[in-house]
């Protein structure tokens, strides 16, 4: 009986054993399945950032523009002549490019654009009107940055070059006064 007994223990104790070593892999199997669990949902969150990051990154990349300006000179109908000096706001680009100015004029009643200079970073240019007839005339400034992208500014102005050349009364009252400088210098080194 004691050998019953010894038996019955023997196999309670294999069983037991068979029952924990089946437990055992059983929990390392789920341990490890939990494992790769947690890796894959790990990896999961992982591709969700990389995608949440290049959205962020795709929304808040700045887009390119050139800024709109403003004419400085000559303001909108004003009456020029003689040598001027152009003046207009500088453009601004998002992306810190180049801007080249192309300056034109056109008579208002014959839409034809003429170029007078083109600048870089300039922001003003001497533009002598003599040449010019007088009338109205329509000024254009396209500013243009290396990649294409354009803004354009425009005033309206009158060149009146007949109010602006002396007449004869000024000019001889010019040249006389000249002539009379002249003489006082001249006599003030022979004396």
């Amino acid at each position: 009986m004691k050998r019953t007994y010894v038996l019955i223990i023997l196999l309670i104790y294999l069983g037991a054993g068979v029952h924990l070593l089946g437990t055992q892999e059983g929990s390392l199997t789920t341990s490890s399945n939990r494992s790769n669990d947690r890796m894959a949902k790990r990896g999961d969150r992982m591709a969700e950032d990389t995608e949440d990051q290049e959205v962020y990154q795709e929304t808040t990349q700045i887009a390119h523009s050139v800024s709109p300006s403003l004419i400085i000179y000559p303001s909108n109908h004003a009456i020029i002549s003689g040598a001027v000096t152009l003046a207009w706001e500088a453009v601004s680009d998002t992306f810190a490019h180049r801007i080249t100015y192309l300056i034109y004029f056109s008579s208002i009643e014959n839409i034809t654009w003429e170029l007078i200079v083109s600048l870089e970073y300039f922001t003003n240019y001497n533009w002598n009107t003599y040449a010019v007839p007088d009338g109205s005339y329509q000024l254009k400034i396209v500013a243009r940055c290396i990649a294409g992208m354009t803004t354009e500014m425009t005033s309206y102005f009158t060149i009146n070059n007949s109010m602006s050349t002396p007449d004869l009364m000024t000019r001889i009252s010019l040249l006389a006064g000249i002539f009379l400088l002249l003489l006082f210098i001249l006599k003030k080194k022979t004396s």
